[in-house]
């Protein structure tokens, strides 16, 4: 059985599309049996009709199916909540639908599509390639525009994700005349998984980006970040500022270096990096099964009786991941090419990130005098922009406070998502990221979503 689904479109936008195709067609269809009830901040649809949104099966695009005249009350009609990682609304749905033939759900009849284009596991529009960088493999996507680039952008992802993280954003920069490369960071995919911790410091990635900038032949890049890569993008800007001409960060605020080495695990939000450090997550997620059911969990699967496969407070519940229903963030093939990408080397790389709270409190020993206020101290010079999710549990917008200090140019964003914000909701951060862009570059051109 299946639910609305709108991942990809923005709420409003979404709704009155929707709305408009269902009027058009039950107009046609001779019949105007539905009514719709909004609220300020949540959209509930009620079809009292022929019309049903539903999620297409193979495509998971959305789509208009015709179901039957039967009234709301009607026993065989079930409300359904969304899952809560999409836009939070309710149709009523067949609880034994019966195979009809599909209407899509198109908008080209308003002069635009609001289908948002994104990148698949074996995309002919992006190359995958490799490089060494200081004595370790990276593998990388590199997607171009059919013109002379504008600027080479950097996307770098965090925990637990990919290069293809970034699979919403990818062609999105390209068809502003962006040039786009997206790494594998140490430990995952294709790239490199040594043992040590020590290749998974801050300044170490700082390094290997500056690397890759190189490899590929630019002296300056525009550099973004998500999760673990937000909080890296910052470091590289620390350390090779005249490779950043520009710097945003989706979810993670600025952390200026430590004076005293404190965990984060001590913050609420950040006790299930305690469990990440230990030996309990690498031991138990072993194998492609384990790695998929894993990461969907960690993609928002929910279990039929509302059970979670992760919690900031606590960390992953293994007894719960084989009992979750597939995330809607990611389809079935998504998933897939996640679960073998993270099978080639196992959880040992992903979760040392986490075991580096030390080695990165004593590389930034001599960089902590540089962040005391006062008269002289430091600034980022660059444009910079902060993207927030608003419901992002692990990384809430209020841990933000008082970053505005360290820039002379900072722009903020916020988008009502959980922390896959780059996923959940793409037209948003797409939107707010064309938005700096062209004031930052001075240069505007119109987008291909």
């Amino acid at each position: 059985m299946m639910h609305v689904a709108f991942a990809g479109f923005e709420a409003v936008e979404a709704i009155s599309l929707f709305i408009y195709v269902l009027s058009k067609k039950v107009i046609e269809k001779g019949q105007q049996h539905m009514s719709v009830r909004r609220t300020a901040l949540n959209q509930i649809l009620m079809i009292h009709s022929y019309w049903h949104l539903c999620e297409d099966e193979t495509s998971h695009y959305p789509c208009v199916m015709p179901v039957s005249t039967l009234r709301p009350k009607d026993p065989a009609l079930k409300l359904l909540p969304m899952h809560h990682h999409h836009i939070n609304i309710r149709t009523y749905t067949l609880a034994h639908k019966q195979p009809l033939t599909n209407l899509p759900f198109s908008t080209s009849h308003l002069g635009k599509s609001t289908m948002v284009d994104k990148i698949t596991p074996n995309d002919s529009r992006i190359k995958r390639l490799s490089a060494d960088l200081n004595g370790q493999t990276y593998a990388y996507i590199e997607s171009s525009p059919s013109s002379t680039p504008i600027a080479t952008i950097f996307l770098i992802h965090g925990w637990p994700d990919l290069s293809f993280g970034w699979r919403y954003q990818i062609p999105f920069l390209t068809s502003l005349g962006y040039r786009v490369i997206a790494p594998d960071m140490m430990g995952y995919g294709g790239s490199s998984a040594p043992e040590s911790s020590s290749f998974y410091t801050f300044k170490r990635a700082a390094d290997d980006i500056a690397a890759l900038a190189k490899h590929i032949g630019v002296s300056q890049i525009i550099l973004g970040g998500h999760d673990w890569g937000g909080a890296i993008v910052y470091r590289v800007a620390i350390h090779y500022p005249e490779l950043i001409s520009a710097l945003f960060s989706v979810c993670t605020p600025f952390f200026p270096p430590k004076k005293e080495l404190v965990s984060m695990s001590v913050a609420s939000n950040f006790k299930y990096q305690i469990q990440l450090k230990g030996p309990d997550v690498e031991r138990e997620i072993v194998g492609e099964k384990k790695l998929r059911q894993f990461l969907n969990a960690m993609y928002g699967g929910i279990g039929p009786n509302g059970e979670f496969g992760f919690s900031v407070g606590h960390g992953v519940f293994f007894e719960n991941l084989d009992k979750l229903r597939p995330s809607r963030m990611v389809s079935g093939e998504e998933l897939d090419f996640y679960a073998k990408e993270y099978a080639k080397h196992g959880m040992h790389g992903p979760l040392n990130w986490y075991r580096t709270e030390e080695l990165n409190f004593e590389d930034e020993r001599g960089l902590v005098g540089k962040f005391e206020e006062g008269e002289g101290s430091f600034k980022f010079e660059i444009p910079t922009l902060f993207i927030a999710s608003s419901r992002d549990d692990a990384l809430p917008p209020k841990i933000s406070l008082g970053m505005d200090k360290y820039f002379k140019k900072l722009t903020r964003a916020e988008v009502d998502t959980s922390h896959w914000a780059l996923t959940e909701k793409p037209v948003e951060v797409n939107g707010h990221l064309k938005e700096w862009l062209e004031e930052v570059m001075g240069v505007s051109k119109k987008a291909s979503l």
